[in-house]
């Protein structure tokens, strides 16, 4: 609620929707990606006869379930990622520039960044990637533990999940809430990694695990590694519950 004030105060309504345009544009892309990348690869999987046996132990959990949620992952992440780099900087204020230039307080105009891309495309696509690591292991997370709960509760409560208007927001809220949950830590990872203008984090090997460790020594498990979980879950459960119950 604080912050909820503060942003009114200094920016008005408006401040409450800085960075909304990528995102808006990246989840058309990335969901649909998404949902193909997961039903392509469960319909091949399932041709396989070993990939369709249930895994022993696990309640008929079957191996093309997880393949297909980890390629869905993957084609999310791939195509979101980029994307999220240029929201967290706008939403904190900070242009989509070079790390050096940022360290040294130069801003980077329009023109400046057509020029720069044009000299060095590569360097400039792996500069919007920061931060891609963090944000494949949350989206393995998050992916990899919603199709798996959707897999058990068609299986195992098919009445709600079937249900007309009560199972895709079943589905989309509160199978997508709590994958959130335990995909989160990586999701407070990747927005200080992609909010660094520092430079601190962009050449440290293994920087998802020290960060993460970092968040956890400095304030623990709840206000570090889930700080921002609740108006998180909260946008999921609403969002996501009110996308499937359209879409459906």
């Amino acid at each position: 609620l604080d912050t909820v004030r503060r942003v009114h105060q200094t920016e008005g309504f408006r401040g409450f929707y800085r960075g909304f345009i990528p995102p808006l544009f990246g989840s058309m892309a990335y969901r649909g990606v998404l949902f193909s990348a997961y039903s392509g690869t469960y319909s091949m999987c399932e041709g396989v006869p070993i990939l369709r046996e249930p895994i022993p132990l696990t309640g008929g959990l079957r191996p093309s379930v997880l393949l297909a949620a980890l390629a869905a992952a993957v084609a999310r992440a791939s195509i979101e990622s980029p994307l999220d780099f240029i929201k967290v900087r706008y939403m904190i204020g900070k242009n989509v520039q070079d790390t050096t230039s940022a360290a040294n307080g130069a801003s980077t105009s329009a023109m400046s960044s057509a020029r720069s891309f044009a000299a060095s495309p590569f360097k400039s696509i792996g500069h919007l990637y920061h931060g891609f690591v963090p944000t494949l292991w949350r989206t393995i997370g998050l992916l990899g533990s919603f199709f798996v709960m959707v897999d058990y509760s068609v299986r195992y409560i098919p009445e709600v999940v079937n249900a007309p208007t009560i199972g895709p927001f079943f589905k989309g809220g509160v199978c997508a809430t709590a994958a959130w949950a335990i995909a989160f830590p990586f999701e407070s990872v990747k927005s200080r990694i992609q909010a660094d203008t520092t430079g601190k984090y962009k050449q440290l090997r293994g920087a998802t695990w020290k960060v993460m460790f970092e968040l956890y020594r400095e304030r623990g498990i709840v206000k570090g590694l889930y700080r921002g979980f609740g108006p998180g879950a909260g946008r999921s459960f609403l969002a996501n519950g009110v996308s499937m119950s359209v879409y459906s």
